[in-house]
């Protein structure tokens, strides 16, 4: 887990390096507006793409021209006749005719689309006195379809009369987008060089580098391990990054704000957002699970943990991941599961609501019998979605008992490794789930404050008395079973 002890030292130089990704890029300025909360700033910022465009803004503290940018987003503010890419297969079968009619229109011709209210917005946000007199340096990358080289971009090459063209030929995202001409040569977006361009901001002697890569369309180079950088890439999964609606753009900007308050430790959670107030809850979630695990003689390390959630999200590892994941420990198979059974995971939640709607969500997907046989065939076909594997694994063990369902789930630990582990945090969370204990701890307000500390030992002495009372049951069980197995050992030995 790479440290951050570095991020508020005002005796280093820090740069920032911003990946393009379209719309996704709002998960930046949600970044931005995390980090302009928690006072850290940056002495140098590079961008491409969409990355320059926010870098450029970043340069003169404009946070607040961003953020109504995109609460009003909509994509005829980016390009005439943009079309809404939707994220889901059957929303793209369902307009499958019309998105057939835009990319015969404009990717598959030579001008792309007619960028001109982009350019038009640009031109009423941009200050160019502000942006030179900023303390901040600035650099972006271009590429030169012309001399077929990539051209970087600093703030001293850029002027009143080529600024404005040089941040949207950054963003040119030919086909897409068409081609920028300036000063006789042809410029398309500087992704195809260099999506996150952390060279450029190194140059401005930054002895520590924050680099976000919003998995943009683009070429990603392999970081300098001369240079010290933290990477940052989306836990959550972002919206299409052609999707420039208002609705996607703050779903981005909000993943972005929420993971950077994680990262800084402002909020709860990994996966999922909770008050700080109730990370003592998350911990001893993980506590009980790792506890659970042991009396099982499970052993799980982080790079298990790790796998299990990024084949889960569909995510791709960074520093980030690994502080926030690494943090959970046990307690991030809880929050994994309430993703794979569709919790919603892009708000901020209060701890025992999300608990109370998670242990419902499991209950309503506790298999029945007339759906086992069909499961078993599937599951011996290896042709069974992982959430049908994980709810088939759990009822084998509601129906074997921990003990003998153990032996059972072996035969398939090669294959489904990450579902039996799934099944068996749903099976010791089921341990937690005392309905009439749940209904006391939701009579609390949900919405927890710094001044509600009282409300707060409330709850968690609840939680506590559920832990301390399931611990001494699981105890019990376990004596039992060593028991019951020195006896079949003895009765063994016996035998002549």
């Amino acid at each position: 887990m790479k440290s951050l002890d570095w991020i508020k030292q005002d005796d280093i130089r820090k740069g920032l390096a911003l990946g393009g990704g379209g719309a996704r890029g709002c998960y930046e300025i949600g970044f931005w507006k995390a980090i302009n909360e928690n006072e850290i700033y940056f002495d140098a910022v590079s961008g491409t793409s969409i990355g320059a465009l926010v870098g450029a803004f970043y340069v003169q503290n404009r946070l607040d021209l961003m953020l109504d940018f995109v609460e009003h987003l909509e994509p005829v503010a980016i390009a005439k006749d943009l079309f809404a890419f939707p994220e889901t297969l059957s929303t793209w079968i369902k307009n499958r005719k019309e998105i057939g009619s835009f990319l015969q229109k404009y990717i598959f011709s030579r001008s792309g689309m007619d960028i001109s209210p982009l350019k038009t917005k640009i031109d009423s946000l941009y200050d160019h006195q502000a942006f030179k007199q900023s303390p901040i340096d600035f650099a972006c990358m271009t590429f030169n379809i012309t001399t077929l080289k990539p051209v970087a971009y600093q703030k001293a090459d850029m002027h009143f009369e080529n600024a404005k063209d040089i941040l949207i030929a950054s963003a040119s995202c030919y086909p897409a987008f068409p081609v920028l001409e300036m000063n006789g040569e042809q410029y398309i977006d500087g992704g195809y060089a260099d999506n996150v361009p952390i060279d450029l901001v190194a140059d401005f002697n930054c002895s520590h580098i924050f680099a976000i890569d919003v998995e943009g369309p683009g070429v990603v180079r392999s970081v300098d391990p001369k240079l010290d950088v933290f990477m940052m890439k989306p836990i959550l999964p972002l919206m299409n990054f052609l999707d420039f609606t208002a609705t996607s753009g703050m779903k981005n900007l909000q993943v972005g704000y929420f993971e950077t308050l994680k990262l800084f430790q402002k909020r709860a959670g990994a996966i999922y957002t909770f008050a700080l107030l109730q990370q003592s809850v998350l911990d001893l979630l993980s506590g009980y699970l790792q506890f659970c695990f042991a009396v099982e003689g499970i052993d799980i390390d982080f790079e298990r943990l790790d796998r299990i959630a990024r084949t889960t999200l569909g995510n791709s590892k960074s520093d980030l991941s690994d502080t926030l994941f690494e943090r959970a420990s046990y307690g991030l198979l809880v929050e994994v599961l309430a993703y794979l059974f569709e919790i919603d995971a892009y708000k901020e939640w209060d701890v025992f609501a999300f608990l109370a709607q998670l242990f419902d969500r499991l209950n309503e997907n506790e298999l029945s019998q007339d759906e086992i046989g069909e499961m078993i065939n599937q599951l011996s076909k290896r042709n069974i979605s992982r959430i049908n594997a994980v709810c088939l694994f759990q009822w084998i063990m509601r129906r074997d008992g921990e003990y003998e369902a153990r032996s059972k789930l072996q035969a398939f630990a090669s294959i489904y490794p990450n579902e039996i582990v799934l099944a068996w945090a749903w099976n010791f969370l089921q341990k937690l789930d005392h309905r009439h204990r749940l209904s006391e701890v939701t009579k609390v307000t949900t919405k927890i404050e710094h001044k509600d500390n009282e409300q707060t030992e409330d709850r968690w002495k609840i939680i506590e008395n559920i832990y301390l009372e399931q611990l001494g049951k699981i105890e019990k069980m376990f004596n039992k079973a060593q028991s019951k197995n020195n006896e079949q050992q003895n009765d063994e030995k016996k035998e002549p």
